[in-house]
C-alpha cells in the first residue's frame, strides 16, 4: 500500500477535515504531481502533528517517523512532523505517492482514535506552498486502509 503502483481504485472518499480517522490504526495515501521545475534541495514534508504515532513514506521509502522507539509516548501527539525528503525520491513533473501509517497508543485500552492535524505540505525549508492536492478516499476493508 505504500508504493505508487498499489491498486486503490475501489476505495471511496474520506474527509480529512474531520481530523480523526475513526479508527485506532489507519494507513493513508495521497497521490500528487510536482511541477517540472520543483526544487532539487532543501525539500521537507511538513505533516503537522498526529495522534499518536506515524511512519511517513514517499514513493515507497520511509522519510520519517515518530514511534515509541524514537520518541516519548507521552508527548508524541504534540510532536510536529517535519521530515527531510531526499530529492532523489521525488519525480518532478510526474506522479508521486505519500503514504502514512498512523496508530494511537491508547486505541486498544481506551478506544482512542488516530488523527492528523496537518497541514500536509511538501515544499522547501521555509516555504509553506503546498505542492499537491487530492481527494481523500478510503476502503471498507479489514486493514482500515485509506486513500486521499
Amino acid at each position: 500500500w505504500i508504493v505508487p503502483g498499489f491498486d486503490d481504485k475501489a476505495w471511496s472518499p474520506f474527509k480529512l477535515a474531520t481530523q480523526g480517522t475513526g479508527y485506532g490504526h489507519a494507513n493513508l495515501r495521497i497521490s500528487f504531481k510536482l511541477p517540472a521545475d520543483f526544487p532539487k534541495s532543501g525539500i521537507v514534508l511538513d505533516a503537522g502533528t498526529m495522534d499518536d504515532f506515524d511512519e511517513c513514506y514517499i514513493n515507497g521509502t520511509l522519510v520519517g517517523s515518530v514511534t515509541p522507539v524514537n520518541h516519548d509516548p507521552e508527548t508524541a501527539w504534540s510532536q510536529r512532523r517535519i521530515y527531510p525528503v531526499p530529492s532523489k525520491l521525488l519525480k518532478p513533473g510526474g506522479d508521486n505517492m505519500l503514504a502514512i501509517r498512523l496508530w494511537n497508543r491508547n486505541a486498544e485500552t481506551k478506544g482512542w482514535k488516530t488523527s492528523i492535524r496537518g497541514p500536509l505540505i511538501i515544499g522547501t525549508t521555509g516555504n509553506k506552498t503546498p505542492y499537491y492536492t487530492g481527494s481523500y478516499r478510503h476502503a471498507d476493508d479489514p486493514y482500515l486502509q485509506f486513500h486521499w
